[in-house]
């Protein structure tokens, strides 16, 4: 929102109280009141949670008169919002509330997923990646159901159960596929082609499903909840998307590719990004 500078420190997001409530078009005289019973005395605000004292920052706001400066965690802001009784205030209310709900689906994404969005595209851009990633999710997904004893009579019912499970959460069921490639050869004038399995077609007519796939693969491995995880991919998918990636089979020199040598795999990072859990 124009007016209000969002600060980083400490890989925490903040926003200067003192910004805030000129935003907020609220009595200038009433700073340090609206601050006391919102901040300081209010029992459901947390010193060094919520918000933190800020000595270094004084803005002065005419001879001889101060504000003590305070940051305020992004989270809290809509509660101070809240608190505050102006049309500005209303207006910013709906707007946080806007930014949160995109926040939730994933239309918006912070620094550090975006970050590692950018990482996973760059390392699923490669289909070997890929097809590891979905081995690596149907292990997973056939260990957590395998009774204790280690008894492996049900291995293949699993195995089946496994690709509904996916093709469902990730919206690829097979007459999907088929529809989404008639449709790209209708729109893009070309002969139907029948290709031979479920990732042939989507490289055909819609590559971006494959790195969708792939990082939904990786967030359920890593224990994502499961919407969370749909969402998150589908955001990569459409950052991928406005990028125009391009696949590739391996990380190898060929005609059309230099191989990278310094590829990384980006999927720890993701146990360190707290919205990803």
């Amino acid at each position: 929102m124009k007016g209000l500078t969002i600060h980083k420190k400490e890989h925490e997001q903040y926003v200067f109280m003192t910004e805030l409530y000129n935003l907020l078009e609220l009595n200038p005289s009433n700073y340090t009141h609206f601050v006391k019973r919102n901040l300081i005395k209010n029992p459901f605000a947390e010193e060094g949670k919520d918000y933190t004292k800020d000595y270094s920052l004084v803005e002065t706001r005419g001879r001889g008169h101060f504000r003590q400066e305070y940051l305020l965690h992004v989270d809290f802001v809509l509660k101070v919002c809240m608190a505050a009784r102006s049309n500005k205030a209303e207006q910013i209310r709906n707007y946080l509330v806007t930014l949160i709900k995109k926040r939730e689906s994933k239309e918006l994404l912070s620094i550090e997923e975006a970050t590692l969005a950018h990482l996973l595209i760059n390392y699923f851009k490669y289909v070997a990646n890929q097809v590891e990633a979905e081995k690596d999710h149907k292990r997973h997904y056939i260990a957590s159901r395998m009774p204790m004893t280690g008894y492996h009579k049900g291995i293949g019912h699993l195995a089946v159960q496994f690709h509904q499970y996916r093709n469902e959460m990730i919206n690829l069921k097979p007459e999907y596929i088929e529809q989404k490639l008639k449709e790209f050869c209708l729109e893009n004038q070309r002969a139907y082609k029948k290709t031979k399995n479920k990732r042939d077609a989507l490289a055909y007519c819609d590559r971006y499903e494959l790195i969708k796939s792939a990082v939904f693969d990786v967030l359920m491995v890593n224990g994502t909840d499961p919407s969370k995880a749909v969402d998150f991919a589908s955001a990569v998918k459409r950052m991928a998307e406005n990028a125009a990636t391009q696949l590739y089979r391996n990380n190898e020199t060929d005609l059309f590719h230099t191989k990278q040598e310094d590829l990384k795999n980006p999927v720890p990072q993701i146990s360190n990004i707290k919205s990803l859990k």
